[in-house]
């Protein structure tokens, strides 16, 4: 037996038994969207809720889950986990964590001007600053996450 658990902090998320099918919501090449379609969640009310136009959605500390509103990807009522947000644990062994991407802070509007424009921002003059704006369930959005730790792995910034 096992379960599936959030890569950044290590929440169990569902249990194999709960996987339907695997999808592909989105081919953009460098980024597959890869998705689990469930059957349910294991304590769906912990996760916190994030509703779109299209879907409605919840998340642990990054976008986890979906159901779509709007079936565009002819997914019906099932659940759906990007693959890429989850890994695979034997009920039993430790759950591993991964930290996110180093430096990453989420900005809302309010404190957007007062990071950017902070005092110690003075040392990095001679730095690039990257400022992605987009969101956490939006394929080409997460598409741009590895392309921006890529550039980071390669020191093409700091």
């Amino acid at each position: 037996m096992s379960a599936f658990h959030c890569k950044h902090c290590g929440k169990a998320i569902f249990r194999k038994e709960s996987i339907i099918e695997e999808v592909n919501l989105w081919d953009l090449t460098e980024y597959q969207a890869h998705c689990y379609a469930i059957t349910e969640a294991i304590e769906l009310e912990s996760f916190r809720r994030y509703d779109a136009s299209l879907h409605e959605g919840w998340y642990c500390c990054r976008f986890i889950m979906m159901r779509m509103i709007v079936d565009k990807f002819g997914t019906g009522d099932k659940l759906l986990v990007y693959a890429d947000s989850v890994v695979e644990v034997k009920d039993g062994e430790p759950v591993p964590k991964q930290q996110g991407p180093s430096h990453q802070i989420k900005l809302g509007k309010i404190d957007f001007d007062q990071v950017v424009h902070h005092p110690e921002a003075a040392n990095l003059q001679d730095k690039l600053l990257v400022v992605k704006l987009g969101a956490i369930w939006c394929p080409p959005c997460r598409l741009m996450d590895r392309v921006i730790d890529s550039l980071k792995r390669k020191k093409r910034f700091a």
